[in-house]
This record gives C-alpha cells, sequence and structure tokens, in this order.
C-alpha cells in the first residue's frame, strides 16, 4: 500500500516563527480574537476558581473528603448533563456562538451564587450547573474556532488554544489562591464570578462576532 507524499506545512524559519505566526493571526482575525479572549477569561476566572473548592468542602462547609468529592462529581454530572444537551442542540437549532456566549455568561453567575452560598446542599446543585456550564462554553468555542480557522493556521491555532486552556487554570489557581488569602474565600468568588459575567459581555459586545453570529440566525431569510 502506498500513499501520496504530503507537503510539510511548517515554515523553514522553525517552530517559533510558526508560533508567532499562529498568534499573529489570532490577533489580526476578529473571530479567533474574540474566541480565544473568551477562553482565557473563563479558563482563568472559573476554571481558576475551581481550585478552591477543597477550602470551600472545609472550611465553609464542614463536609471534608467526602463533601470535596461529591462537589467534584456534581460538577461532572453537569458536565456530562451538557454534552448530552449539547447533541440536541444542532436539532433544536441552537447556535454553537449561543451555546459559547451564554455558557461562559452561565458559569460566571454560577461562581457568583456559590460564593453566597451557606447550604452544602445547594451547593452540590450550583456545581452540576457549572460543569454544564463550562462544557456548553468549552466546546461551544471550539466548535466555532475549528469552523472558521484556515486550513493551513489550523495546528498553530489550535496548539495556541490548547496552551490558553492549560495554562489559564494554572495561572487562574494561583492567582484567585492569593487573592483569597487577603480578601477572603466568599468575596474572592464573588468577584471572580461577576468578573467573569461582565468580561464575557463586554468582549462579546465590543468584539461583536459571536453576537452578529446569533442575530444573524434570529433574522428573517
Amino acid at each position: 500500500v502506498s500513499f501520496p507524499a504530503r507537503e510539510a506545512t511548517s515554515s523553514p524559519a522553525g517552530f517559533g516563527h510558526d508560533i508567532l505566526v499562529g498568534i499573529g493571526y489570532a490577533v489580526r482575525h476578529p473571530l479567533i480574537r474574540e474566541l480565544m479572549l473568551l477562553s482565557l477569561v473563563t479558563s482563568i476566572l472559573a476554571r481558576g476558581t475551581l481550585e478552591l473548592l477543597p477550602a470551600y468542602a472545609d472550611g465553609v462547609f464542614r463536609s471534608g473528603s467526602s463533601g470535596l468529592a461529591t462537589l467534584m462529581t456534581a460538577s461532572g454530572i453537569g458536565a456530562m448533563l451538557g454534552a448530552l444537551a449539547l447533541t440536541r442542540a444542532g436539532r433544536l437549532g441552537i447556535l454553537p456562538a449561543a451555546l459559547a456566549k451564554y455558557g461562559a455568561i452561565g458559569v460566571g453567575i454560577i461562581l457568583a451564587f456559590m460564593g453566597r452560598l451557606h447550604t452544602y446542599e445547594l451547593a452540590v446543585f450550583a456545581m452540576v450547573g457549572f460543569g454544564a456550564a463550562i462544557v456548553l462554553c468549552s466546546v461551544g468555542l471550539q466548535v466555532i474556532l475549528q469552523s472558521n480557522v484556515a486550513s493551513e493556521m489550523r495546528g498553530r491555532v489550535l496548539g495556541l488554544w490548547g496552551a490558553c486552556s492549560v495554562a489559564g487554570p494554572g495561572i487562574g489557581g494561583a492567582s484567585v489562591g492569593a487573592l483569597a488569602q487577603s480578601f477572603g474565600l466568599r468575596l474572592t468568588t464573588v468577584s471572580c464570578g461577576v468578573a467573569c459575567a461582565l468580561l464575557v459581555g463586554l468582549i462579546v459586545t465590543r468584539g461583536g462576532q459571536l453576537h452578529h453570529q446569533i442575530a444573524a440566525a434570529k433574522s428573517p431569510s
């Protein structure tokens, strides 16, 4: 069995040059720039704040390691429910842009709500909502990215996307943990949730790309 030879798509200038080209392409492309900003905001503020769950389980709800396991499980159940909802979204005519936008805003609102809770049982339900919202947001953003990036730039942009997705929660966890140490657990969680929702709204409003896709789908043909 023989396969046709494929031309190399990497630049002769090297790996570092390819990274810079990918960053430049993402910055210049209005839609991809908007998607990257949304990914960074949700990764740092939302997924980073998730690192505070052990402190909530032990220090706020006094539920120890079993309580932490339940909260994490609730988040996983929410993620599964979000994935199931995604399988129906296309049939219902729900655009990935709407999933990304409202999922990202929902994550921030749920975090702010979580910071005000005093009841462990409500926190479990909040984590179900958090898991569902973060999946809707992440998958929605990635579907739009995959559908709009140029073929010759796909590997570079997806690599940059992966770097943001991996580094964001780490940066957010360290930063949010330091803020919680100085300003308290609840105030930090509420502030991060509100900041996440507001920044997502600002990015979508100023960028206009996701909003345009949603509006175009709603307008009569």
